[in-house]
């Protein structure tokens, strides 16, 4: 299999990958519209159609996984990692419900903080950040409904069949 030199290169990088407009240092302006966290960027290379991906997936701890340690019920994958087949997730909170065709279902949303000069590791725990095995974790139908690259502007419908 032929993995995209992009897509390889993003996973690989440290913890700011998900981080800011500029992919290498991570922060951005300080105006409360900038984007301080943003989705993971996908190549358009080839993908094996029988390969399970995590790109910008919402995700829930397997039956049997230490659920008790986590949390939140879902979970948005920040980075995905092929090489080592480990993701980066953040967890998700309630925030209201929608209105429009969405009517009544909750509306869920990641609580990104501002980094606020915190070190990488310091700013990843200030938000419950966890890396992890992807073994550990199944991915939950969710509609991405705002479609804007930043987590903290994103809002999901997860539909879920428990």
């Amino acid at each position: 299999v032929t993995r995209s030199r992009r897509s390889t290169n993003t996973s690989l990088r440290s913890s700011s990958t998900a981080l800011g407009t500029d992919q290498t240092s991570g922060i951005t302006n300080t105006s409360h519209k900038d984007v301080i966290l943003r989705k993971q960027i996908i190549s358009s290379g080839y993908r094996c159609p029988m390969q399970v991906y995590y790109y910008n997936k919402i995700v829930t701890p397997k039956t049997g996984a230490k659920k008790s340690s986590y949390k939140s019920k879902y979970y948005f994958v920040l980075n995905y990692d092929t090489d080592e087949m480990t993701i980066r997730v953040i967890p998700l909170y309630v925030s209201g419900t929608f209105k429009g065709k969405r009517e009544g279902r909750p509306k869920w949303k990641a609580n990104v903080h501002p980094r606020d000069g915190l070190d990488e590791e310091s700013y990843w725990k200030s938000m419950d950040v966890v890396t992890t095995s992807v073994s550990e974790w199944n991915i939950v139908k969710a509609h991405a409904v705002t479609k804007c690259v930043s987590v903290q502007g994103e809002s999901w419908d997860i539909v879920d069949d428990e």
